[in-house]
């Protein structure tokens, strides 16, 4: 059974790791892209060249740059309330557990619950 914890653990950080790792990889591709196309119209500028389709590869690049981070920032926060609900309901728990495993002895010998 541990073993089974211990598998699940694993390939549930792997693809935590995972979904970072694209979204730098998506950062990284949308930041040379941008270089690159700066440098481009550069170019075109000083020599009065022309690169047909450019605009679609801006605008393909940015539109994939916006779905990757905005699709991992959504995830991200459907994941914090989760761990914050889960959380929350295991601190309501414990402190329900605690109150009514608590006793005290009064001065006369009788107990009672907190």
């Amino acid at each position: 059974m541990n073993k089974n914890i211990n598998n699940n653990e694993k390939s549930y950080n792997w693809m935590w790791e995972f979904s970072k790792r694209v979204v730098v990889a998506i950062f990284i591709i949308y930041i040379v892209n941008y270089l690159l196309c700066w440098g481009a119209a550069f170019l075109c500028g000083m020599y009065s060249w022309t690169i047909p389709y450019i605009d679609t590869f801006v605008t393909t690049t940015n539109e994939t740059t916006q779905i990757v981070l905005g699709g991992y920032l959504i995830k991200s926060m459907a994941e914090n309330v989760i761990k914050t609900k889960n959380k929350k309901n295991k601190d309501d728990k414990v402190s329900e557990e605690s109150f009514s495993n608590n006793v005290d002895i009064m001065d006369d010998g009788s107990s009672f619950d907190l």
